[in-house]
């Protein structure tokens, strides 16, 4: 937030800090809203959607919270612009306040640790072999270079300069971890219904495992 000295002027390094915050945001959220447009709109083999099309992937998931994220997080910096015209500084800082706080629970529990699990685990198992990922290599090649890097490492790029910019409160790891346990729980539910439906996952090599691996995998990923 914007803080004013004794004078009531609002100090440069705020106004440019701001302004900058805002800039970010809103490129951002227009970028997701964009590659989630392309996603829909890629001609993609059948063989990667199945049932449900895109929304088997948690890929889809994390685009669409961090699409969520940077439209609220603009909209609060739009608010306290607002604010800070009609009310003061001191309406304006209260309500920034109030929202932050929704927007730290959503960036500690969910925007980044998705964000980065998304990144880190499909360009590591991409590098062991495609087919862990995708039905064939043929089905990995005829995936847009662009669209790819968008949905699987732009992700990882937008946290990391979200993290540069805003000064996000880490100091609520218990609560963080229920919100984040919660979340791999309702998506591991959503694979093995997805499992019933289609008798495979979403991702093969989820299918290599039995099922005792596969809730040991979900106990893995809860406490990485």
């Amino acid at each position: 937030t914007l803080r004013e000295e004794e004078s009531g002027k609002v100090p440069r390094i705020g106004t440019m800090h701001w302004l900058l915050t805002l800039t970010y945001h809103t490129a951002m959220a227009v970028a997701f809203i964009v590659g989630l447009v392309s996603m829909h709109a890629a001609r993609l083999p059948g063989s990667l959607w199945g049932t449900y099309g895109s929304a088997r992937f948690l890929t889809t998931w994390n685009i669409y919270m961090e699409a969520a994220y940077f439209v609220i997080a603009t909209a609060t910096n739009v608010r306290e612009l607002w604010y800070r015209v009609r009310r003061g500084s001191a309406a304006a800082e209260a309500v920034t306040l109030s929202h932050a706080r929704w927007l730290d629970v959503l960036f500690r529990s969910l925007i980044a640790p998705v964000g980065f699990f998304v990144a880190v685990m499909y360009w590591g198992m991409l590098l062991v072999s495609p087919t862990l990922l995708y039905p064939t290599e043929e089905a990995f090649k005829r995936v847009p270079w662009l669209l790819n890097n968008m949905i699987h490492s732009f992700v990882a790029l937008a946290v990391i300069g979200e993290t540069v910019l805003v000064r996000h409160k880490w100091n609520r790891v218990r609560d963080d971890l229920r919100v984040g346990a919660l979340f791999v729980f309702i998506y591991s539910l959503w694979l093995q219904y997805m499992y019933y439906l289609d008798v495979h996952f979403p991702y093969p090599f989820l299918d290599r495992m039995s099922n005792k691996q596969f809730w040991l995998f979900v106990l893995f990923v809860v406490f990485v």
